[in-house]
């Protein structure tokens, strides 16, 4: 197996995040016929850019990263610009409380473009962290190297189903949209927050489970601990590559299975093989660190 290094989602640690009020934005999310008003506040926190490999079509392990990856070149820039769509559902789990006597855990899980070989990503999925004594459940996204964004008034709640969609629009811009199938509800973000700070890739679709990384109180980098999330299962993957819309094993482009492993190698999140039609797998958890 191969070490792949990969774009972090990077947070604050609980004791030193904040929320930046003066950047608030609005967006309107329907649940039925109903319109209600979401805020999507950034996450102040400073980011984390490691160095990006990129690996042949194979098993591979990361130590922040576990799910598939869908590209026509893991070796080259033969696919720059081709992927264009991914999406994908799952339900969200639920989060005990951290093992060990440790005080905080995460797990993010996200549908996204770029990030594995690339400096850019945007992705947008569910947020779970166990801070403070209790779990705290929400949908986020990310334009990295831009901010993070959190949505609040959005349901995203324990043992709810949710359809993710990333869809380049051209112009650097990317459309966002969260289905909450168990809710009836929808919402898409705003462009002007899916603008690509940077010409992106879009090289590369990914699903994926995510321990973030971010900066702790005393300044030094780490990565969190990863939830109990059980297992995710991951449904109605698609992505659209050259103009093809298909699942993660489709024949036009390859995949790669990636499995998290922690610094003393054990494996922290492991995927199972694709079904058949290539459309689903699952991600069960081994270990938090």
């Amino acid at each position: 197996m191969k070490k792949v290094k990969l774009l972090f989602f990077p947070l604050l640690l609980a004791s030193a995040t904040s929320w930046t009020a003066e950047s608030n934005d609005r967006a309107m999310a329907h649940i039925g016929d109903h319109l209600i008003q979401c805020t999507i506040k950034p996450i102040d926190r400073a980011r984390i850019h490691r160095n990006q490999e990129q690996f042949a079509n194979m098993a591979s392990v990361s130590d922040n990263w576990s799910g598939y990856v869908a590209s026509t070149d893991f070796e080259g820039s033969s696919s720059d610009g081709t992927v264009t769509s991914v999406s994908g559902s799952w339900t969200i789990p639920a989060i005990p409380a951290p093992p060990n006597g440790e005080s905080v855990s995460y797990c993010a899980i996200w549908v996204g473009i770029d990030g594995y070989g690339g400096s850019t990503v945007q992705q947008m999925g569910t947020l779970q962290e166990w801070i403070g004594g209790s779990l705290q459940s929400c949908m986020f996204f990310e334009m990295f190297p831009g901010p993070s964004w959190q949505i609040t008034g959005f349901p995203a709640n324990t043992g709810d189903v949710v359809n993710v969609s990333v869809t380049y629009t051209g112009n650097n811009v990317y459309q966002m949209i969260v289905n909450n199938v168990t809710q009836n509800a929808s919402l898409s973000i705003p462009t002007d927050l899916t603008t690509a700070p940077n010409a992106s890739a879009r090289r590369c679709a990914e699903w994926i489970v995510e321990t973030p990384a971010g900066i702790t109180v005393g300044g030094g980098s780490t990565i969190f601990p990863l939830g109990d999330f059980n297992t995710v299962a991951f449904t109605d993957c698609s992505a659209t590559i050259n103009g093809t819309t298909g699942s993660i094993s489709n024949g036009n482009w390859m995949n790669d299975e990636l499995a998290m492993i922690g610094l003393s190698g054990d494996i922290l999140a492991q995927p199972s093989p694709l079904s058949a039609d290539g459309t689903s797998f699952e991600v069960m958890w081994e270990s938090s660190q």
